[in-house]
């Protein structure tokens, strides 16, 4: 199967894409890994469009590991850092403020509790630390 018909198929949900708990029974996760819109979609638009202009100069760009575009042009081999000077106290640079909109997503908010923790359950947490003798 396609890996985007596969990606479709086995992880879209209402509000995104689930990851996968198990590969082989398809259990999804009530979570989205926050590299997957920025960094997975991206990289399969990138690799897999064939009618992407960056696919006609392949040898002239670079992917980062974030899924940025970067030319390869001798001006960034060769420049050296030497010529510039640290900032020793506050930078007189001007801080710039940018205002977002506000979210009019119809998404459930992920609950405070579950927010920032494992990406296993408590129960499964449970389980590996009474099996490693921690409980």
């Amino acid at each position: 199967m396609d890996i985007l018909q596969s990606l479709e198929k086995n992880t879209k949900v209402k509000c995104g894409y689930a990851t996968l708990h198990h590969v082989v029974d398809k259990s999804k996760e009530d979570r989205m890994e926050s590299f997957f819109l920025s960094e997975t979609c991206k990289y399969l638009y990138l690799l897999f469009d064939e009618d992407n202009p960056l696919h006609d100069s392949e040898s002239r760009y670079i992917f980062t590991t974030e899924g940025h575009v970067v030319p390869i042009e001798p001006r960034f081999r060769e420049h050296t850092w030497s010529h510039l000077q640290s900032c020793d106290g506050p930078c007189d640079e001007p801080h710039h403020h940018h205002h977002h909109p506000a979210n009019t997503s119809n998404c459930d908010r992920i609950p405070e509790e579950r927010r920032f923790g494992l990406p296993l359950k408590s129960v499964y947490m449970r389980q590996i630390d009474h099996m490693v003798g921690l409980s």
